[in-house]
């Protein structure tokens, strides 16, 4: 039945007792820190904010409004400088990475959180209003990637989403730090943003995959999953779990592989100069092995990436290059060979730009002999780096 009394008095009461309905129910949402961002709590919060008559976003919520609106353009150079910093840090580290990626959280983002959290203090409470995640190839490369960081800002906490969670469970992991840019970084630029904190995460690919994968699939423990697919999610975590160490297996067989790789070109090396016969046992080349003898023979010469190895080795088995002592051979017997033509790439400069003089890396200088001295033998053109580059991905 309608409620009694004028049209205008109706109307207020009707408002007024939705309106307390929706608050006390948008209270229980932002209490419940459990509670899923399903349709009916949005819901919930969207009327009490803006859909009720004569009600609009609270005088708390617009004042977080304005306020991040105010500052967006500083969070905008902080998560320029953080960026900036890490990829700098890591240009020339021996540590490779796969992504580095940055983001200020969107307005609409930041407003919910507000909401679901309950925040008074949002700036203060908030610590990934401002952040960055750091992906990498290998589980060792996490602790390598916690000292830079230490040294290039200031990290004051850290949560370790893999050590919390249930070693039976492959649930979300990564690293989480809270930064400042340092305190002796001085100027107007630092002035105005190192006030602000920001949350740097670190997760290998295959952590970040699963991520991703779990953020889909949208199940948040064991009780939540049907018990017919339990078995093939389990399945499923096991395979990233695996494959994650074995991952760092396989590099710390590759390290051993090279080290032995070192050891025999030495060992065989050592045979050679002992007596000009070859030793019994003939050294393959590889990469690993190719690696340690261009090493030993051009130690002065800058050193190449392991992808040129890789590339050198297969153009030598294309030729019949297959064992080092014959690499060797050619290589010593042809060394004034690619001396000469380096001179004569140089012979044409001034004294002025005697200093920007072109000196081969040890796989540019041996592919040189190599061409010398194999007729069959054709020195690689550029046409794959592109294609390696997209192989491989960028940030």
């Amino acid at each position: 039945m309608p409620i009694r009394g004028t049209p205008r008095d109706a109307s207020q009461a009707s408002a007024c007792v939705v309106h307390a309905t929706l608050e006390r129910e948008a209270k229980v949402v932002r209490r419940s820190a459990a509670i899923q961002r399903d349709g009916i709590s949005l819901r919930y919060i969207r009327l009490v904010t803006s859909e009720v008559p004569g009600s609009g976003p609270s005088p708390d919520m617009a004042r977080h409004a304005a306020a991040y609106d105010t500052q967006l353009s500083l969070f905008e150079e902080l998560r320029v400088e953080a960026e900036f910093a890490i990829r700098a840090a890591f240009r020339d580290h021996s540590v490779k990475l796969h992504s580095i990626r940055s983001r200020v959280k969107s307005r609409e983002s930041f407003l919910g959180k507000v909401t679901r959290k309950g925040y008074t203090s949002p700036f203060e409470q908030m610590p990934d209003l401002v952040g960055a995640r750091i992906v990498c190839l290998f589980l060792d490369d996490l602790p390598t990637i916690e000292n830079v960081l230490k040294s290039i800002f200031d990290v004051f906490d850290e949560d370790d989403k893999t050590a919390s969670s249930p070693p039976e469970l492959f649930r979300y992991q990564s690293i989480h730090y809270q930064a400042r840019i340092r305190s002796d970084h001085i100027g107007p630029h630092y002035d105005s943003i190192k006030q602000f904190d920001f949350e740097i995460q670190t997760r290998t690919i295959l952590q970040d995959a699963w991520a991703s994968v779990e953020h889909t699939l949208a199940y948040k423990g064991a009780q939540s999953i049907p018990n017919e697919l339990k078995r093939d999610i389990n399945a499923l975590v096991g395979l990233f779990h695996v494959a994650d160490k074995s991952f760092q297996h396989l590099r710390d067989d590759i390290a051993r592989s090279e080290q032995a790789a070192r050891e025999l070109v030495e060992d065989a090396g050592d045979k050679i100069e002992m007596s000009d016969a070859e030793s019994d046992a003939v050294v393959t080349v590889n990469r690993g092995t190719l690696k340690a003898l261009l090493r030993q023979l051009y130690p002065e010469r800058a050193r190449s990436e392991n992808i040129e190895y890789s590339r050198f080795a297969e153009e030598l088995a294309a030729v019949g290059i297959v064992a080092i002592d014959h690499l060797r051979k050619m290589l010593s017997d042809n060394d004034s060979a690619g001396h000469e033509f380096e001179a004569s790439l140089n012979s044409g400069n001034s004294d002025e730009r005697s200093q920007q003089a072109l000196y081969f890396t040890d796989i540019g200088f041996a592919r040189t002999i190599t061409a010398h001295a194999v007729e069959e033998y054709e020195p690689p053109v550029d046409e794959n780096d592109e294609e390696d580059d997209e192989e491989a991905g960028d940030y």
